[in-house]
């Protein structure tokens, strides 16, 4: 074979091997399209939302007896935005008005605040009272994290309530400040639950994040996955699915006990779905939870077992 015709075999299969590698990468899939997952505050503008939270839950102490109750509450929220700048948003919120409704065996107490005059002397209803029409100011970082909760209004109903606390017996005293707290103001108005994660993400990723929520009016924090579970129609639907651990030792207040319990162990089973639109709005949360916790109040121990929806819901936006 002469060395012309070697040349022109070289050439040949290099020519060969060029082609094949460029097959073999036009092959490869494209990479997964990412999408922006990120709430927008705009200045002068506000949303609406109903916020209903539904609670049944069945207790049964040591010595064998159970009590259970269905609680009802639709709270009317209005989130307001009012400075916006390099995604760093402070919005005010406000509980304009609230319905509530409380059965367990023999019991029936309601409360609307738009007829009743003054509020039912019923120990559960003062966790939603603490902040129904005392505005909140919440400052969300790019990453939709709530970095500050405060305001006039929070700040003078929580002096007023630790300069008074000698006034008050204990547990109702620790329900209010549990009502008019970060995570009191932050259960009911932040939508956003850390769940939105401020950046692009891809449908099918998952990523952790801190969580809290207030089940059967204990709060709960823990990390979560979050998954982007689908988009279509201009909604991306994000999705919380975990199992999550009680604190020890977290203070609280249960229907049908006079005193202040607090926990020894438990868990909450989580199931939460955002929907949030192309153009940045909070269309619909829903978190479901099924908690099962033990609690203490001097020797006594007891098992709570309680399953809630909470359900924001906008209904709409105007300017201000």
């Amino acid at each position: 074979m002469t060395n012309l015709s070697l040349l022109f075999l070289a050439v040949l299969a290099c020519v060969s091997l060029a082609t094949a590698q460029e097959k073999g990468s036009s092959n490869k899939p494209a990479p997964p399209r990412e999408y922006r997952l990120q709430a927008l505050y705009r200045p002068g503008v506000a949303q609406s939302y109903t916020v209903d939270i539904r609670d049944t839950a069945s207790r049964m102490h040591s010595a064998g007896a159970a009590k259970g109750y269905d609680r009802n509450v639709r709270l009317y929220l209005t989130v307001r935005c009012i400075e916006s700048s390099d995604n760093v948003s402070k919005v005010v919120v406000n509980v304009d008005s609230l319905t509530y409704a409380f059965t367990s065996e023999g019991v029936s107490v309601t409360y609307d605040s738009q007829i009743d005059i003054a509020p039912k002397n019923f120990l559960d209803l003062n966790n939603y009272l603490g902040i129904l029409n005392r505005s909140a100011e919440i400052t969300y970082n790019p990453y939709g994290e709530a970095k500050a909760v405060g305001g006039d209004n929070l700040v003078w109903i929580r002096d007023y309530l630790a300069e008074n606390a000698s006034d008050v017996d204990s547990v109702r005293s620790m329900i209010w400040n549990q009502a008019v707290s970060d995570a009191g103001v932050l259960h009911v108005a932040d939508l956003q639950k850390r769940v939105i994660p401020g950046k692009r993400v891809a449908v099918d990723s998952s990523w952790k994040h801190s969580y809290s929520l207030r089940v059967d009016n204990i709060d709960i924090a823990a990390t979560v996955r979050t998954t982007f579970a689908t988009y279509g129609g201009g909604v991306y639907t994000l999705r919380t699915v975990d199992t999550v651990k009680a604190q020890p030792g977290i203070p609280f207040h249960v229907y049908g006990i006079t005193d202040v319990s607090r926990v020894v162990d438990g868990s909450v089973a989580i199931d939460a779905t955002v929907d949030l639109t192309t153009t940045g709005i909070i269309n619909r949360v829903v978190q479901r939870s099924h908690a099962r916790i033990r609690g203490r109040t001097g020797n006594e121990i007891y098992t709570t077992e309680s399953r809630s929806t909470v359900t924001w819901t906008l209904q709409g936006q105007y300017q201000w």
